[in-house]
């Protein structure tokens, strides 16, 4: 693997690239970047000066005015660029919320965490009584609505969504 540093205005984002993230998580990584620099170098394919991965951080970085940037140069032909750009955009993960709990809540929230990220804002329910409890969360952001909504999904929660 090989890392250079390449002038940005050479740098071409992948016009097929399906990934986008909400104005909250790009505002956190913009402050992150702010804070600890490029610490995550772009993926490029040498052939073409295309973005595999990295397009959100690159963006961040034109935005802030990086002339150069770490970038690692990988030699792919147009089908292995696509797939790794796929496989890079899906291997999201999730948290392991017993190993979180060892963090303070209050700087995880100032770090870009939502209370119901974190679990701190959902009422307990009574398992004991009958009656429905409805609890409506408003969200602008269409992504930032279906990750809270996939979140409370994969919790067991019997949820609606409404866009």
């Amino acid at each position: 693997m090989k890392v250079e540093k390449i002038q940005i205005n050479k740098l071409k984002p992948a016009g097929y690239n399906p990934r986008q993230i909400s104005k909250k998580q790009y505002n956190d990584l913009k402050q992150s970047i702010e804070k600890f620099g490029l610490v995550d170098p772009i993926i490029i394919n040498k052939n073409s000066m295309t973005v595999v991965g990295g397009h959100q951080r690159l963006k961040i970085c034109k935005e802030l005015n990086h002339k150069k940037i770490d970038c690692v140069v990988l030699d792919l032909n147009e089908q292995e660029e696509r797939e790794l750009n796929i496989r890079l955009n899906k291997s999201g993960g999730d948290w392991d919320f017993d190993l979180l709990s060892n963090f303070e809540i209050e700087e995880l929230k100032e770090w870009g965490f939502k209370e119901i990220e974190l679990g701190l804002n959902i009422d307990k329910i009574d398992d004991e009584t009958n009656d429905d409890i409805v609890i409506t969360i408003k969200e602008n952001d269409t992504v930032a609505a279906k990750e809270i909504y996939n979140e409370l999904e994969k919790r067991g929660f019997d949820v609606k969504i409404k866009l």
